[in-house]
């Protein structure tokens, strides 16, 4: 009988062991790619911030384009490239 009880505690714990590594897997799985992603996007959202102050305290409108790995940002009235 002491067996059995000891037996069913054992399958407990194995399940939860497993429930804590695949959460803790899939945790750090998310944290990772949240970082990649930031390392990878943080020129581009460098850019659009800086398009966009100057877009408002010049009083100006400009066009992004993305271009398969290029982005160009364009002003709407004359059609000049910015830098």
């Amino acid at each position: 009988m002491i067996f059995l009880m000891v037996k069913k505690y054992q399958v407990m714990l194995l399940r939860i062991l497993v429930l804590v590594s695949l959460f803790s897997g899939a945790g750090t799985f998310i944290l990772w790619d949240h970082f990649r992603v930031q390392r990878d996007f943080s020129e581009l959202k460098a850019l659009l911030r800086q398009t966009r102050n100057e877009a408002i305290h010049e009083d100006r409108t400009f066009l992004v384009s993305f271009l398969v790995k290029e982005v160009v940002v364009k002003d709407r009235d004359s059609g000049e490239r910015n830098e």
